[in-house]
C-alpha cells in the first residue's frame, strides 16, 4: 500500500477496505497514520487488532434477521456450527448471513465462489511479508536480513514424532520464525463427519508450533539440549477438516523475543505461545488452535531435545 500511495503521488490518503482487506489497512494506518485522512472498515475482519468473535456473539447479531423467509434454517445450522457439529451442508445453509439481501444477484454470486479462490494467494496474504517491485527485498526488522532456513532440521526433529508420524505430517517450511506443516487426513483419524479428529487436529497445531519455534534458531546447534513442553492447548473448530490441510504458524514479537533470550544463552527457560491456522485445500479455514509451551535448556538431554510431552 504504501508503494501504491508513493506512485500515485499523494502525500494523504482516504482508505475503505472490506473484509480480509480490513487487516491490510488496520495494519498499514498503525505504520503510516501520518498518510491517512480518513479510514472506513466495511464488514472487516479482526484478525488484526487481535479479536475473538465468540458463538454467543455470532448468534445475537444472526437473530436479528429473523425476518428474513430464509432465517431458521440458517440460524440453526449456525447453531450447529457455534456447537462444534459443523458439517459441509451447515456452512452451505448460512450464506445468506453474509449478504445484505439473499436475491438471486447474492446467490449467483455465492455460487461462483469456489472457482474464485486462489490458495497460493491465501497463503501470501497471511505471510509474513513480501518483496515489492522496485523496492528492496523484504525483511524481518527482528532478525539478520538473511532469514535461516531451518525446514531441513524441523524435519528430523519432528517428523519421526510418534503422534506426527501417525497422522502422516510433514513440514514444508520453517524458517525466520515462520512454519507450514501439512498432512493428508488418514482415515483411521476421522470422525463420524468424515472430517479429521480432535486428536489429529492438535497433533497439527502441536507439530507447527514446535517447527515454528525451531524455525527462530539461527544455526542447529542453539537447539541443542532444547526441550519445548507443552503446557496447554485450545481448539476452535471452524468447518470440517478433509482432505489435505494445511497449518501455518508465525511466532509474534513478544514470543521471538522471549525465545532468542533461551536460544542465545540468555536464560535456561522461557514460556510463550504459539497461534495458528489450518486450511483446507480451497483455503477454508477449518480450525484454529493455540498451544502454551514451557521450553527449558536441559544438558544432557536426548539430542536437541524435542519433546511433546503434556506438562502438569
Amino acid at each position: 500500500m504504501e508503494v501504491l500511495r508513493e506512485h500515485l503521488g499523494l502525500d494523504r490518503m482516504d482508505l475503505l477496505a472490506h473484509s480480509g482487506g480490513a487487516n491490510l489497512a488496520t495494519q498499514y494506518v498503525t505504520r503510516h497514520q501520518e498518510r491517512v485522512g480518513k479510514l472506513a472498515l466495511i464488514a472487516p475482519s479482526v484478525m488484526a487488532v487481535g479479536l475473538t468473535i465468540t458463538g454467543a456473539t455470532r448468534l445475537e447479531i444472526a437473530s436479528l434477521r429473523r425476518d428474513e423467509p430464509w432465517f431458521a434454517a440458517a440460524f440453526a445450522a449456525l447453531e450447529t456450527i457455534v456447537a462444534g457439529r459443523a458439517t459441509s451442508e451447515s456452512w452451505q445453509a448460512i450464506a445468506p448471513f453474509s449478504y445484505g439481501r439473499w436475491d438471486e444477484a447474492a446467490q449467483a454470486h455465492q455460487a461462483a465462489e469456489a472457482g474464485q479462490r486462489n490458495r497460493e494467494a491465501a497463503i501470501a496474504f497471511a505471510a509474513d511479508a513480501v518483496p515489492c517491485p522496485g523496492r528492496h527485498p523484504a525483511v524481518n526488522p527482528r532478525r539478520d536480513p538473511v532469514a535461516m532456513d531451518m525446514t531441513a532440521l524441523a524435519r528430523t526433529l519432528l517428523e519421526p514424532i510418534p503422534a506426527h508420524r501417525t497422522a502422516g505430517i510433514e513440514v514444508l517450511r520453517a524458517a525466520d520464525g515462520i512454519a507450514e506443516v501439512a498432512l493428508e487426513t488418514p482415515k483411521e483419524l476421522t470422525n463420524v463427519i468424515g472430517s479429521l479428529h480432535s486428536s489429529g487436529l492438535i497433533a497439527l497445531i502441536d507439530a507447527v508450533g514446535l517447527a515454528a519455534i525451531i524455525a527462530t534458531s539461527e544455526r542447529n546447534e542453539e537447539m541443542e539440549d532444547v526441550v519445548p513442553l507443552g503446557a496447554a492447548a485450545s481448539l476452535e473448530f471452524l468447518a470440517p477438516a478433509r482432505g489435505r490441510l494445511l497449518a501455518t504458524c508465525r511466532l509474534g514479537d513478544e514470543a521471538h523475543h522471549t525465545l532468542r533470550r533461551l536460544l542465545s544463552g540468555e536464560t535456561d527457560r522461557a514460556r510463550l505461545s504459539t497461534r495458528a491456522g489450518v486450511t483446507d485445500t480451497e483455503g477454508t479455514p477449518v480450525c484454529r488452535g493455540n498451544f502454551d509451551w514451557s521450553i527449558r535448556r536441559m544438558p544432557g538431554s536426548a539430542p536437541y531435545g524435542v519433546s511433546t510431552t503434556a506438562e502438569h
